[in-house]
């Protein structure tokens, strides 16, 4: 009797969880929600990216931007290119449309990056922590985490489009990597 009465209400539960899972997603996706298309902008990515785009040709939209974000935390910062270098490789291979804006915009932001990196060294894009002596590489100086995330947005754009300025500056900048991990004790 009591294996029966268990038995029922295991099944019950398991019909329930079979029954709630398979609604889940009508719940609880908003109305006029599109399910993601891996081969198409969404359009509210679209809207973000022109956002940024916007900041980034408009040098005292950029700059307010990215002071308050470099003021909160300097790798942030130098994240938040990244990633909006990422976002816009992306849509520009999702969207030829997409690939000129793009492009122009990684230019930029690389570029910056690299004005900043000349200007005010590799420590403007780190915490205090970061001069501490465990994580202090000399030869060659510099730090992996800044070189790593500038390379890997030069390799980006040059999935946009290969030529031989960013080819270069991208191999000189995984060299320089390859050289200091070489050189270290790990």
């Amino acid at each position: 009797m009591i294996e029966s009465t268990f038995m029922r209400t295991l099944a019950l539960f398991i019909l329930g969880c079979v029954v709630w899972w398979g609604s889940i997603a009508r719940v609880f996706t908003p109305p006029g929600s599109t399910q993601f298309d891996p081969n198409k902008n969404h359009p509210l990515a679209q809207e973000l990216l022109a956002n940024y785009v916007h900041h980034w040709q408009s040098s005292e939209s950029r700059d307010k931007l990215l002071s308050d974000l470099h003021a909160a935390n300097p790798e942030w910062d130098l994240m938040f290119r990244l990633f909006l270098v990422g976002a816009l490789a992306n849509a520009a291979e999702r969207d030829a449309r997409w690939k000129k804006t793009a492009v122009i915009t990684i230019d930029a932001i690389i570029r910056d990056t690299l004005q900043r990196e000349r200007q005010y060294g590799q420590s403007y894009f780190l915490l205090p922590y970061a001069a501490a002596r465990p994580f202090v590489v000399q030869s060659p100086a510099g730090n992996q985490f800044v070189d790593g995330e500038i390379a890997w947005m030069m390799g980006m754009r040059r999935l946009l489009h290969n030529d031989s300025v960013w080819r270069k500056l991208h191999r000189d900048r995984v060299a320089l990597i390859e050289r200091r991990m070489r050189r270290s004790a790990l």
